[in-house]
């Protein structure tokens, strides 16, 4: 019963976000739990950058519904993990006390 409850929560769908720029989703966004799961390190920063997360000084950072802090260096694959997590919506993500 665990694995397939487990199963189907990495099935859930999510909504894609889109660039505010372009109106364009990031051909890497996830479709599903499961796809954001198995993003690669390389990859949240690609969706980071396409989302102008990278930019501080950047117009468009702060206009998206959850915006992050995303340093350019000293991140580890969990930390941006969690922080595209949280600035797509999903729960759970926020960060750490």
């Amino acid at each position: 019963p665990a694995f397939t409850q487990k199963l189907t929560q990495m099935r859930l769908p999510l909504a894609p976000l889109v660039r505010l720029t372009t109106g364009t989703v990031h051909p890497r966004f996830p479709p599903t739990l499961l796809h954001f799961w198995l993003l690669t390190d390389a990859e949240l920063d690609s969706l980071a950058t396409f989302y102008h997360q990278r930019s501080p000084t950047c117009a468009w950072t702060s206009r998206y519904p959850c915006p992050v802090s995303w340093p350019r260096t000293g991140l580890g694959i969990e930390d941006k993990r969690r922080k595209m997590g949280r600035f797509i919506g999903l729960r759970g993500c926020e960060s750490p006390v």
